[in-house]
């Protein structure tokens, strides 16, 4: 199996290897939080990493506190005008407090998450929750 060295690397890189077992992931995010900094991390493709992989990749880490501490160091961040953001929730997860953290500008796509989560669950989409806040910078 892969060091935690070199899994920090593809992370950084954005790779993300599925197969690994779950426990490697928070001490990997661990390390991550603990020296974001003096990693060579390149941000665009961490955030297509999370894109992709986010939703599996939180299962594993199992500590959304730890993953928005790697996320906001390691993510791009954004200047300019205040935005109103979208999120679209599915009620069996909001009601059971596994709350996602993801956001954007688009209420459509707000609306396939939701969509696409009720799906996962076999739930109607009516059961979906949107959510919309403003966001000054």
């Amino acid at each position: 199996m892969k060091g935690v060295d070199s899994i920090i690397n593809d992370f950084c890189h954005g790779s993300y290897d599925c197969d690994l077992p779950d426990e490697v992931w928070k001490p990997v995010f661990e390390r991550i939080a603990n020296s974001i900094k003096s990693l060579n991390s390149q941000k665009d493709k961490i955030h297509t990493l999370w894109t992709i992989n986010g939703g599996h990749l939180r299962r594993k880490v199992k500590d959304d506190n730890l993953a928005a501490k790697v996320l906001s160091a390691s993510l791009p961040g954004y200047s300019g005008e205040g935005l109103i953001l979208y999120r679209g929730e599915c009620r069996f997860l909001y009601e059971s407090g596994q709350i996602g953290f993801c956001w954007t500008p688009k209420f459509e796509v707000a609306k396939q998450f939701a969509s696409g989560l009720e799906l996962r669950f076999a739930r109607p989409v009516d059961n979906a929750l949107y959510r919309k806040t403003r966001v000054t910078i």
